[in-house]
Order: C-alpha cells, then sequence, then structure tokens
C-alpha cells in the first residue's frame, strides 16, 4: 500500500470532481505559496486533518480548534499527531476532520497526552475510507541549519469558515537543551514562514516532503517567529506510549519511513530514541540523574562494560548517564554495541519508573 508519495491519485475525472465539491462544502480552501512543489502540496492536503473541539460558550457545539497530521495507520485504526494544548481538557469533546470532509468523533480513550509538559499529543480513529499518511525522517540538525526550506501544512481559523493552507519558510537553528539551557516543552526548532492563526499541530516538512517536527507556538524571543517540535522528539513519545500502554499503541509497520531513516519505535527501543533525540528534551540532565540513582550500582557497572566493549575492573567507575547520549553514534562509536546497552539497562527498569522518567524528562526545568 502506497501510504506517501502517490497518493493523491483520482481514477477519473468525475472522482475529482466530486471529491472537491465535498470539500469545498465543507471547508474553504486556500493553497498558499506559488513556490511550493506541486508533489509536496497534494501530498500536505491529504494528510493534513482539523481538530475540532466542543464550544467554551456551548457544549453542545463543536469548534475548529488546531490542525493535525496522519501519522500511522494499523488496519482500519489512523493515528493523528498534534499539539496537547488542541486537546488539552478532558471534559471537552472532539472531532478529526479529515481531507474528505468526514467528522470523526474522537473519544477520552481515543487520546494520549504526553506527560509533563511536552506539548504533544496522538488521536486515534477508526475507517473504512482510505487514507494517506505522512512519511517520517529523523531531524538531522545539519540538514535543518542554514536557511533549510520547511513547508508548514494546517489549516487556518479565521472567523469565517476554516480554510486549509500550506506555506514555505527557512528554518533558522535548532534550539538545542545543551545550548540554550532549557527547551520549553519541546520546542526546539525555529523557523520564518507565514503562520495562521489555527495551524497549530500541522505538519512541518522538508524539502523532501518528509515531516520532520509540528508546528505548535510564536516564538516571543530570538531569532525566528515561529517554533515546532523536531520530529525526534515525537518518536520518543511514540515509543513512550508503546512501553507503557499495555495495549501498545501501534507498531514501527504502521509507520510509513521517509528515505533511508531508520525508525523504531518498539517498546524495547525507548531508551534507543531517547538518545536520539535528547538535546532537544526539556530536562534530559535532570531526568538521567535521577534514573542513575534508580539503578544499582552493579547493574550500571554491567550496562559501562557493554557500552564500553571492556571488562568492569576493579578501581572503575560506571558511566554517568547523564553523558551517555552525548557519546551516542560517535563515528568511534559501535552503535549496535551502544544499542545493545540501552537495551540491558532498559530492562532492568521497573514500568514505574520507566514512567517517572519520561514524566521527568518531559518536564521543563
Amino acid at each position: 500500500m502506497n501510504l506517501f508519495l502517490r497518493k493523491f491519485n483520482f481514477r477519473t475525472l468525475a472522482v475529482f470532481v466530486s471529491t472537491v465539491a465535498i470539500i469545498t462544502l465543507s471547508h474553504s480552501i486556500s493553497l498558499a505559496g506559488e513556490d511550493i512543489p506541486d508533489s509536496i502540496r497534494d501530498n500536505a492536503n491529504n494528510f493534513t486533518v482539523l481538530i475540532k473541539k466542543s464550544s467554551s460558550l456551548d457544549s453542545s457545539k463543536i469548534v475548529p480548534k488546531g490542525s493535525g497530521v496522519l501519522v500511522a495507520q494499523e488496519g482500519t485504526n489512523y493515528y493523528v499527531l498534534t499539539v496537547k494544548h488542541n486537546v488539552e481538557l478532558i471534559q471537552d469533546q472532539y472531532e478529526v476532520v479529515t481531507p474528505d470532509g468526514i467528522k470523526y468523533p474522537i473519544s477520552s480513550n481515543q487520546i494520549w497526552r504526553s506527560p509533563g509538559d511536552l506539548d504533544l499529543a496522538l488521536l486515534s480513529f477508526s475507517s473504512a475510507q482510505s487514507y494517506s499518511i505522512a512519511s517520517i525522517g529523523y531531524s538531522d540538525p545539519d540538514s535543518l541549519f542554514n536557511n533549510a526550506t520547511v513547508y508548514l501544512s494546517g489549516w487556518h481559523l479565521p472567523e469565517q469558515e476554516p480554510e486549509y493552507k500550506i506555506v514555505s519558510g527557512q528554518t533558522l537553528e535548532i534550539n538545542e537543551r545543551r545550548d540554550s539551557g532549557t527547551v520549553i516543552k519541546g520546542y526546539a526548532l525555529s523557523y520564518d514562514l507565514d503562520a495562521k492563526f489555527g495551524m497549530s499541530g500541522g505538519p512541518l516538512l522538508n524539502s523532501e516532503g518528509c515531516l520532520v517536527g509540528v508546528h505548535g507556538r510564536t516564538r516571543s524571543f530570538g531569532p525566528g517567529q515561529f517554533l515546532g517540535i523536531p520530529i525526534n522528539t515525537n518518536l520518543t513519545f511514540f515509543t513512550y506510549l508503546n512501553t507503557v500502554d499495555r495495549n501498545k499503541v501501534f507498531p514501527t509497520s504502521a509507520i510509513e519511513k521517509c528515505g533511508d531513516s531508520v525508525l523504531d519505535t518498539s517498546s524495547e527501543n525507548l531508551l534507543v530514541n531517547v538518545c536520539k533525540s535528547y538535546p532537544y528534551l526539556p530536562n534530559y540532565d535532570g531526568a538521567s540523574q535521577w534514573l542513575e540513582n534508580q539503578v544499582k550500582r552493579r547493574m550500571l557497572e554491567l550496562f559501562t562494560q557493554i557500552w564500553q566493549q571492556r571488562v568492569f575492573r576493579d578501581g572503575d567507575l560506571p558511566l554517568q548517564l547523564n553523558k551517555v547520549c552525548s557519546d551516542y553514534g560517535k563515528p568511534d562509536k559501535d552503535i549496535e554495541e551502544q544499542n545493545r546497552a540501552l537495551k540491558f539497562l532498559q530492562r532492568q527498569l521497573s514500568e514505574e519508573t520507566i514512567e517517572e522518567f519520561i514524566k521527568k524528562l518531559f518536564t521543563d526545568t
């Protein structure tokens, strides 16, 4: 099943006309930005959804709230990634409106909100319809520096009907926690573009159309008008959900990877994915120091032995966990052995310890 690159195909002109008619009746569509490649424009339109919530003035009415992106499919179950502030209130009712104009009510057990302060949430709905999902690629910082092109897709919410928009801009910097001291709510990516109210939760795409982040907020200071959460952090969130939810959320096979990206959101990979995203996590230092205090010294010694690929001798000191991820994946290191060490360490942790660690990891300092 082709989930991303060529799903915006129409078998006949009649299907095309009827589809556009349905969407036009439901929403006003505005495709802004003549410099956006057709392939990116068409694909983004097909996996960007509108999120609605019950009105604060009249709880019986459902009103537009923000945007989201289809990121996974398992059978008839679809998963939408968005920002937590779009679905923040547990007592509210929510709907996902897909690109074909169909509205899917979302119950409370179909929403997973990130722990701590991280501004992410995952929604699910079931449908016999066929929808595109975004292809995901890890956000290589080098590929997002130096004014790299980025595209934002989402739903503008003026006073009238919602209108779909896709705009282009330039990334300015990755605000790494180790450089800036903290990353508020996970927002580590800054960029300049013409974002509109309501596009929060919408997908950020690179020049290849890969999902590399989620748009979320205006920047109050520093370079760049707007901030997004890099996809690396999102994947750590998915892995966490698969680790603590006994029913699992969705397997890695439900995700469409972009290019040669290596994606694995299975529960055993939680600490591996933490290391892949640690520069962008709000409280890596504090959370890892806390975790180190929960692990028996003998287990830390064995972890160090696997990580360093040498026998642990008397007098040696175990690795400090807050230093581990900065050493992860360096050219002179064996990443397979590092992954093995991280998986060994994770097996020593109780579910309660993992939950508390991730909560601390996602909490602003």
